[in-house]
C-alpha cells in the first residue's frame, strides 16, 4: 500500500516540481529520496537480494531538506515523504505527527483533498489508516526495541598489514559473538601471515587461513581451511555496511556467517545489509585500505603483489582515536 501511495503522490507532485522558482527547494528534497543499491552481490544468473535503506541518514537529509523549504509549496511534500520514511524505520508517532500536521496545516493540498487513494479516498486518508493499522498491530503484539549499535570504547584491534596499520573498534552490543570469535581468531594467531585475497570498489576481502603461503585460497571466502572454526549464526542488527564497516563474510555454503573470513567495506553497500554480519568499524588507518585498492590486480580480483597481514594486536582500555577520512 505505500509504494502504491508514493507512486500516486509523484503524479500529483509533478507539475508543482516544474515551478522553477522553487528549484533548489526541489532540488534538495529530489537528493534526500532513497536511492537503491546494487541489485546482486554475485551474478545476474543467481537471486538478487533486495538492497537496504539507512532510514536514520534517510530521515535526516529529508528533514533538513523539509526544515529548508518551510513556507514554500515544497514542504507539504517534504514533510509528506518524511512521514513514510518514518513509517518504514519504525518511528510510527513520529510519522502520525507529521501526517496530522500536514492535514492541520495545508487542509486544501491535494494530498488532503485528491481522491487518488483507496475507493475514492484522498492520499491522506489512507496513510493515516496505514499508520493507525501499525499502531494497532504493535499494541497487540509488543516487542522488544531494537538497541541502537554502540562503537565500544574498552578495546581496539590493530591489524598489521604489510601496507600499513589498520585499527578497529567493536559493536559488542550488536554482533557479541563475531566479535568474540574475531578476536578470538587473533588471539589464536588464526590471521597471522594470512593475504588479502580479493579487492574491489565495495569491499578488501581478508583473513582466509587458506590464503597462507602454500595453501590455496577460496574464492568464496568460506575459510575452510584445517584449523578454521565452525561457521556462526548470523547476528543482524541496525548496523549498516557504510564506509568503514568491518564485516564478516557469509558461509557460501549455509544460512549463516563464516565466523572466519571478513572484509572492508570501501564505500556505503547497502546490498550486504542482512546478507553478512557487521560488528567492528575502522577508527584509523583508512588511508592504508584505500591504497590497497589502487594496487593492480593480477586475476580477477586478487591483488598483483601480495598484500600480507602480519599480525593482530588487540588491546582493552584506552580507545583508538576517531578516524575521519572515511568521509
Amino acid at each position: 500500500m505505500r509504494h502504491i501511495i508514493l507512486a500516486a503522490l509523484l503524479l500529483v507532485a509533478a507539475p508543482i516540481h516544474a515551478q522553477k522558482s522553487l528549484a533548489d527547494c526541489w532540488k534538495e528534497v529530489e537528493n534526500a529520496l532513497p536511492r537503491r543499491g546494487a541489485a546482486s552481490l554475485t551474478s545476474a544468473t543467481t537471486p538478487q537480494p533486495s538492497a537496504g535503506f539507512d532510514w536514520a541518514k534517510i530521515n535526516d537529509r529529508m528533514t533538513e531538506a523539509m526544515i529548508n523549504a518551510a513556507d514554500t509549496p515544497a514542504e507539504p511534500w517534504a514533510t509528506w515523504y518524511l512521514a513514510h520514511f518514518k513509517l518504514e524505520a519504525g518511528e510510527i508517532d513520529e510519522a502520525q505527527n507529521l501526517l496530522v500536521s500536514i492535514q492541520q496545516r495545508f487542509s486544501k493540498h491535494p494530498l488532503n483533498v485528491a481522491r487518488l487513494g483507496k475507493n475514492g479516498r484522498t492520499l491522506m486518508q489512507d496513510a493515516l489508516d496505514d499508520v493507525a493499522q501499525e499502531l494497532a498491530f504493535r499494541a497487540k503484539n509488543p516487542r522488544k526495541p531494537v538497541p541502537l549499535p554502540v562503537l565500544a570504547d574498552d578495546m581496539t584491534a590493530t591489524l598489521r598489514f604489510s601496507m600499513g596499520d589498520v585499527t578497529v573498534r567493536f559493536y559488542p552490543n550488536v554482533a557479541r559473538k563475531h566479535v568474540e570469535r574475531f578476536v578470538e581468531n587473533c588471539n589464536n594467531g588464526l590471521y597471522d601471515g594470512t593475504r588479502i585475497t580479493r579487492v574491489n570498489d565495495n569491499t578488501i576481502t581478508a583473513g582466509d587461513p587458506l590464503s597462507k603461503d602454500g595453501l590455496t585460497p577460496d574464492p568464496r571466502g568460506a575459510g575452510r581451511a584445517p584449523n578454521a572454526p565452525s561457521s556462526i549464526a548470523h547476528e543482524f542488527s541496525g548496523l549498516t555496511h557504510r564506509r568503514g564497516i568491518v564485516s564478516m563474510l557469509r558461509n557460501p555454503i549455509g544460512n549463516d556467517s563464516s565466523g572466519v573470513t571478513f572484509c572492508f567495506v570501501m564505500k556505503d553497500f547497502a546490498a550486504l545489509d542482512l546478507q553478512q554480519t557487521p560488528f567492528a568499524e575502522v577508527v584509523a588507518g583508512m588511508e592504508v585500505l584505500d591504497a590497497m585498492t589502487r594496487v593492480g590486480r593480477a586475476q580477477g580480483e586478487t591483488p598483483a603483489s601480495p598484500i600480507t597481514l602480519r599480525a593482530i594486536s588487540v588491546t582493552k582500555g584506552s580507545p583508538a582515536p576517531t578516524n575521519d577520512d572515511k568521509k
